[in-house]
């Protein structure tokens, strides 16, 4: 239920019964287009939309503090040659479906829903489906700052063609980015000329400011089809750029079908070579897979400078690319080793560390397990090897 009384003046539309000549004032006195509606509006202002498809392109970047609400899948609104609909400052979008259906479109040519590149405030989308034969939600600037925004989508679906949801903000000078994405779908199907992620995450901190994202309870899911030998990328979840981002209970799944050398697939890609990226994943499924023989394919990728940490995963360590620790692949109940060839279950894992907290080594199958703290950067692992010796980091008190 939404709280109308937040909200200055409430404005009506309605496809059924609305006309041109009336207030907007009531469901009675209701518009008759949403463009109509746009022009009664003021910042802190809501638009209420009755049943119906609206063909039309409305930009409310100007309004801050605005509610959008429709009446659920049965509000339509569309466009057919770019975006749909821009929003502003604060926006908060609800119950509505929005299509952006242009035929051919270029690489990140539009979005069916963007968002203005800096000064948000808190953008927020609750049980919103959004469609695009390019981009679903697009925000994306240049140099500047934000001023400590949240970007928020609850849920939701999102399909569309390139990227669903896109966030990237480039250089960053002050202020912070935190977003939250809670039990939404967000899914893509590429087309011939690019490559596709469900969700690129990548606003690029320079001088610092703090940038984070939550995505709990999703499902991301990146497919590029058969396509004579275009070379694409399919990325389930897109990181780059100083960002400290937690995945729980969430499903990352990429496929690329493209027979090409550079046709990889990545079903979580944590790929900064702006600043570390720090994601932590309790509770996921990593699914990557890919046709050319010669194209990566990565459940987990780790660049150079960012770090993958997870714990009660789902995963295939054989197409894990990084720095996961040796810890965390033993409590995500997989080779604690990469060059190992024995794998270890969760309840072995637990005897090894109850082994060592008491004084003892855990042992079995011609290996030793035991904790210790990495000299060189302090990082806790269990390490595991044919001989017992302990020849990585100290043992831990």
């Amino acid at each position: 239920m939404i709280d109308l009384t937040a909200y200055e003046k409430v404005w009506y539309v309605s496809a059924a019964n609305g006309a041109g000549g009336n207030g907007g004032t009531s469901w009675a006195d209701a518009k008759a287009t949403v463009a109509q509606g746009l022009a009664l509006m003021s910042p802190g202002h809501a638009l209420l939309i009755g049943p119906g498809t609206y063909t039309e392109q409305n930009d409310f970047s100007a309004l801050a503090g605005i509610l959008i609400a429709g009446s659920g899948s049965a509000t339509i609104l569309t466009f057919a040659t770019g975006w749909t609909i821009k929003l502003g400052s604060a926006a908060r979008v609800c119950d509505i479906a929005i299509k952006a259906t242009k035929a051919s479109p270029g690489s990140g040519e539009f979005a069916a829903v963007e968002l203005t590149a800096s000064g948000l405030g808190a953008p927020m989308f609750e049980r919103v489906h959004v469609e695009s034969t390019d981009i679903g939600i697009r925000w994306i600037g240049g140099v500047g700052s934000v001023t400590d925004d949240v970007f928020i989508l609850r849920d939701s679906s999102i399909e569309a063609a390139e990227y669903g949801v896109q966030i990237s903000i480039v250089r960053l000078t002050t202020g912070s980015l935190h977003s939250v994405i809670e039990r939404c779908v967000i899914s893509t199907q590429g087309w011939l000329t690019c490559s596709t992620a469900a969700l690129a995450y990548n606003p690029q901190g320079i001088n610092g400011p703090w940038v984070s994202l939550a995505l709990r309870d999703s499902l991301l899911r990146a497919n590029l089809p058969a396509a004579g030998g275009v070379a694409a990328t399919a990325t389930g979840l897109l990181i780059a750029g100083t960002v400290r981002a937690t995945l729980e209970n969430t499903i990352c799944s990429a496929y690329n079908a493209r027979d090409a050398a550079d046709g990889s697939a990545y079903a979580l890609y944590n790929g900064s070579v702006v600043g570390p990226a720090l994601v932590v994943c309790r509770g996921c499924l990593f699914s990557s897979s890919k046709t050319h023989a010669s194209a990566d394919e990565y459940d987990l990728f780790e660049f150079a400078s960012g770090a993958n940490t997870v714990s009660g995963c789902e995963y295939d360590i054989g197409k894990t690319y990084g720095g996961l620790t040796d810890l965390d692949r033993l409590l995500a109940g997989a080779n604690v080793d990469s060059t190992a060839t024995e794998t270890i279950s969760i309840p072995k894992a637990l005897e090894a560390i109850l082994a060592h907290m008491t004084g003892k080594s855990g042992s079995g199958s011609g290996y030793t397990e035991y904790l210790g703290r990495d000299d060189a950067t302090s990082i806790v692992k269990v390490y595991h090897d044919a001989t017992g010796v302990r020849s990585q980091g100290a043992d831990i008190p």
